[in-house]
C-alpha cells in the first residue's frame, strides 16, 4: 500500500485560511511554523511548512492575497 501523500489537502487548508484571514493567513502560517521550530513536533512542523508553502503559490499564481470573507 502507498503511504500517504498530503500535499494536495495544503492547498485546501491554505484557501480556507485564506478565506477566513485575507492577507493575514501568510502570517499565522509563518507564526505556526516558528513556534514549532523548537518544539519537536516534526509532524506539524512537516505539515505547517506545506501550508505554508501551498499559501506562497496561491499568492503567487493570484499576485496578491485576498483579503478577508465577512461573516
Amino acid at each position: 500500500m502507498p503511504a500517504f501523500d498530503p500535499t494536495p489537502y495544503y492547498r485546501h487548508v491554505a484557501q480556507d485560511l485564506l478565506a477566513r484571514f485575507g492577507g493575514r493567513a501568510l502570517g499565522l502560517a509563518d507564526a505556526a511554523c516558528a513556534r514549532l521550530d523548537g518544539a519537536g513536533d516534526d509532524q506539524a512542523r512537516a505539515i505547517w511548512r506545506g501550508v505554508r508553502a501551498a499559501l506562497r503559490q496561491v499568492q503567487a499564481s493570484a499576485g496578491h492575497l485576498p483579503a478577508a470573507r465577512v461573516h
